[in-house]
């Protein structure tokens, strides 16, 4: 592996120790992805936040959602803070995106990182999500880190090919819909490697030891789910309860209120006494405007599925209504998920879900319950708690940094992808994440503006990195192997 050597000017806040120039830069990311969060004086937190703090605690194991997040932030907060949890999630997004410039850039520098990290932590959504006690910071993090690892795959470290893997896992199983993710964002990418170097035979394309690891990582993400359910009783599955969610989407497109009122009078399922009022429900959503999953949200949250003695009675039978419902109108089952799908293509608009939870609602109730006095009191003294974030303004600043991104990407794209094809590349598969992203949430769960922001950040992120290759093309600064030839005239070498 070539060693890289900076030239004086390339120094990092005068700082010539390689290790101390990495360390500075992972202590200033960190605080530029935390800004917001410390801005508002308490970690961000959402209604699921509760969830995900309590179960690791009470050892109440959800069949909704995946448990291991709760797994992972327990040992951090430890029932006294939750600050190092955005600590950690802000270093992970900061080794990613550092992974990112260091695996592409024909110089990298880490100003080029810490800059980037600033502009995102002042400018876009990312802080939003490091800061939130939920999982959805890794919907991001998994398309970077899939794309990196295997469009950038000849010039990845050693480090990076054991730890990305290793964070892949993880990022699976904290979340149901990410396997969906990270098997149609390798397929990407896969698809790319065999329709582009043609100097190898196909075979050689796809099997290599970093395209076998990402797969190792998705099987082994699904293996740590599956283990987990079954070792807690749940049996071997990814959600025990996880029909019950797709049974609320099946109602809010009015599949399953047709089939359940062909099906009901032959069968002595329970939610058939129910189905006037989600019939109701429905009829009212249609005539205010509700967006697409106000209904499904009132199912599984709003009182009904809890009348029907909650998700673990209304399984038993949620796969049985599903199934028929889809074979019975599977055109207007696919209509309706297109529907939801470009719905969500223009529902990204950042921190929709930073609502004050007050007394009565369980994330209130739990940080009261777990924390102690001086952790409640931080809680309720927080902007969002107290409503004055002002969201709208950082939706403005975000809005403008995306459009001006997405200028900048499009325009690479169309005018510049030559010099850079691995670029390129990488652009397409994360672009195509993104829409994975938006298909999953929108065609199979509720719209949310929280779905789609939580990638959104890709986009400015890969503008950052082309303006900072352009500058560095222009003022001529370059890092040099030991050959003293630029990076770009020889064959690729691996980063270090």
């Amino acid at each position: 592996m070539n060693r890289q050597i900076d030239r004086p000017e390339v120094q990092f806040l005068a700082i010539k120790n390689k290790n101390l120039q990495c360390l500075a830069s992972l202590i200033l990311s960190v605080i530029f992805f935390s800004l917001t969060a410390v801005w508002n004086r308490f970690p961000f937190v959402f209604s699921d936040s509760g969830t995900y703090i309590d179960v690791a605690i009470t050892h109440f194991w959800p069949g909704d959602r995946s448990a291991l997040y709760s797994l992972f932030i327990y040992p951090l907060h430890w029932k006294v803070t939750l600050w190092p949890v955005v600590v950690v999630q802000a270093a992970m997004t900061w080794y990613l995106v550092r992974a990112f410039f260091r695996t592409f850039a024909s110089a990298f520098r880490e100003e080029q990182v810490v800059l980037s990290a600033l502009v995102l932590g002042l400018c876009s959504s990312a802080p939003w999500f490091v800061g939130q006690i939920m999982p959805d910071v890794f919907a991001a993090l998994l398309i970077l880190a899939i794309a990196t690892a295997v469009i950038g795959q000849n010039r990845l470290a050693k480090i990076d090919r054991l730890a990305i893997p290793l964070l892949i896992a993880f990022f699976i199983t904290t979340h149901l819909s990410y396997l969906i993710i990270a098997s149609g964002t390798l397929a990407l990418c896969l698809l790319i490697r065999l329709l582009s170097d043609r100097t190898v035979t196909p075979m050689a394309r796809v099997f290599t030891k970093v395209n076998i690891s990402m797969v190792a990582a998705i099987a082994l993400g699904v293996a740590m789910m599956l283990s987990f359910n079954i070792v807690t009783k749940r049996g071997a599955t990814l959600a025990s309860t996880g029909n019950v969610m797709l049974l609320g989407k099946l109602i809010d497109q009015g599949i399953a209120l047709d089939y359940m009122t062909e099906a009901c009078p032959s069968h002595a399922w329970p939610i058939c006494a129910s189905l006037p009022k989600l019939k109701e429900i429905k009829a009212r959503a249609v005539a205010q405007g509700k967006p697409i999953g106000a209904v499904s949200d009132t199912f599984l949250w709003g009182g009904p599925l809890v009348d029907l003695g909650g998700m673990t009675a209304v399984s038993k039978y949620a796969s049985e209504i599903t199934n028929g419902a889809m074979r019975a109108y599977p055109a207007q089952f696919i209509e309706e998920g297109v529907r939801g799908f470009l719905a969500q293509t223009v529902t990204f608009q950042v921190g929709d879900d930073m609502l004050r939870y007050t007394s009565d609602t369980s994330i209130h109730q739990i940080i009261e319950r777990h924390f102690d006095a001086a952790t409640y009191a931080a809680f309720q003294s927080s902007r969002q708690y107290q409503q004055r974030l002002h969201v709208d303004r950082f939706r403005v600043v975000d809005n403008v940094l995306l459009a001006l991104s997405a200028l900048v990407v499009a325009g690479y794209l169309l005018l510049h992808w030559r010099s850079n094809v691995q670029l390129a590349q990488f652009t397409l598969v994360v672009l195509g994440g993104m829409v994975l992203n938006t298909m999953v949430t929108g065609a199979l769960s509720a719209v949310h503006d929280r779905y789609g922001s939580r990638v959104s950040w890709l986009v400015p992120l890969i503008a950052l990195f082309i303006v900072s290759e352009y500058i560095r093309n222009k003022t001529g600064t370059v890092r040099v192997v030991e050959t003293g030839k630029p990076r770009d005239t020889m064959s690729p070498a691996r980063s270090v």
